[in-house]
Formats: structure tokens, C-alpha cells, sequence
């Protein structure tokens, strides 16, 4: 399970440093600051880890359930950052002040999953260089992360020059991110007990509120192509 959640922090990081390429160069640079600077703002709280109470904390199923709360937002915030960016390519068109305010913080959500990789990182090289200076060490951490990803960032940008290849790339790694995801975080455990019969009741409300919904979204979806074909002919 451990080595299933290290793969799980090298795919956010992966994540983290594709998701700098579509933006600039200014707003990558202040992103990866503020994470590292947060990576050495936590020495304090990472000197009093030890690998047995992480041990004990993936093994617990509560916390876990929190992380993959907090891991299903980010790849949600994610694939829709994807989604608007593809859809925004294919069909161009003026925009309001919401969407452009939309716009702008899913180009600049930097993922909330990126600070418990950093702090896992400094905890991780805290154990491995005993008798070393905290704040040495949390310096030399911050500092190499930072320069490991501007040169990351940089480098996938030469790399794959084409936006849409990243984008794609994007997605998919977000949706194997998921995947993992409910691996590592359900650990053998359900959060709720089976039962042997069905609750009709809620099971037709479920239903009728579907159903519900997709008769509102036809009728707005009529609505609204009826007023762009009427603002059509007026012009």
C-alpha cells in the first residue's frame, strides 16, 4: 500500500508540473514558490512524524476516506480544466465576466493534493539524513524542488510543444490519479455496510430526480437554441 501511495504523489506531482505549462510564465513561477515555501514552512510539524505513525495513518480508514475527498476535488477541478480549455479551442466565442472569472482560477488552481506530496518529501528526506539540521534540511528540500520544477515545467514545455497533446495528457493522468486513488484511500474497507434488500422508495427518487432534471435540461437546451435562432434573424 505504501509503495501504491508513492506512486499516487508522483502522479500529482506529474500533474502539478503539467498543469503549469498552460499558464504563464509569472503565474508558474509564483505557484511554485508558494509551494515550496510552504515545503519549508512545515519542518516543524514534519520532525515530529515517524514512519510508523504514517503507517498507521494509511492504514486508518477515516483519514483516508478525508484524502480521497480531498484527491476527488482536485481530479474534478482538474478534468474540468481540461474539458473548458478543449471547449473553449473548438468553439471560440465571446465570454461574461463569470466565465472569464471561471477560467482564470481553473488555469491558476494549482491542486490542493500538491501539499501533502511536498510535505510527504520533506518527512521522507528528514528520515533519510538523521543528525542534519532541520532547517538545513528543509532549505536544501525547498530549494531543489523548486529548481527540479521550473526545469520540469520548462522542459515539458519544449517537449511537447503541441497544447492539445498536453491537454490529453492531462486528462488521462488525472483519470489513472482517480483510479489509484480508490485503491489506495478505500484499503480493503466499504464505508457503509452491504444490505441484502432494496430501498425502493429512495431508489425511485433517485430516479424521478434524474429524470427531472434531464426533462429541465432538454427544455433550457430548446430555450436556448429558439433565442440564438431569433437573435439570428434579427440580425
Amino acid at each position: 500500500m505504501e509503495q501504491l501511495f508513492t506512486l499516487l504523489l508522483l502522479l500529482v506531482c506529474f500533474n502539478f508540473v503539467l498543469k503549469q505549462t498552460f499558464v504563464s510564465v509569472r503565474a508558474m513561477l509564483f505557484t511554485m514558490v508558494a509551494v515550496c515555501s510552504f515545503t519549508f514552512a512545515m519542518w516543524p510539524y514534519a520532525i515530529e512524524q515517524s514512519s510508523t505513525q504514517i503507517a498507521a495513518w494509511l492504514a486508518t480508514p477515516t483519514l483516508m476516506r478525508d484524502l480521497a475527498v480531498v484527491l476527488s476535488l482536485d481530479v474534478l477541478v482538474q478534468a474540468a480544466f481540461c474539458m473548458r480549455l478543449a471547449h473553449n479551442g473548438a468553439r471560440p466565442a465571446h465570454k461574461g465576466r463569470w466565465q472569464r472569472y471561471v477560467d482564470v482560477f481553473l488555469r491558476c488552481y494549482p491542486g490542493l493534493f500538491i501539499f501533502p506530496a511536498a510535505f510527504s518529501l520533506l518527512t521522507a528526506s528528514i528520515f533519510a539524513f538523521p543528525g542534519v539540521d532541520f532547517t538545513l534540511v528543509a532549505a536544501g528540500v525547498s530549494g531543489t524542488l523548486l529548481m527540479l520544477l521550473i526545469a520540469a515545467s520548462f522542459g515539458l514545455r519544449r517537449m511537447l510543444i503541441d497544447r492539445d497533446t498536453r491537454l490529453e495528457m492531462l486528462f488521462l493522468s488525472n483519470v489513472l490519479v482517480a483510479l489509484i486513488g480508490i485503491i489506495v484511500t478505500v484499503n480493503g474497507t466499504t464505508a457503509a455496510a452491504s444490505i441484502d434488500n432494496v430501498d425502493w422508495r429512495a431508489s425511485l427518487l433517485v430516479l424521478s430526480i434524474a429524470a427531472g432534471g434531464s426533462i429541465v435540461g432538454y427544455l433550457l437546451r430548446r430555450l436556448k437554441i429558439k433565442y440564438d435562432h431569433h437573435k439570428l434573424t434579427r440580425k
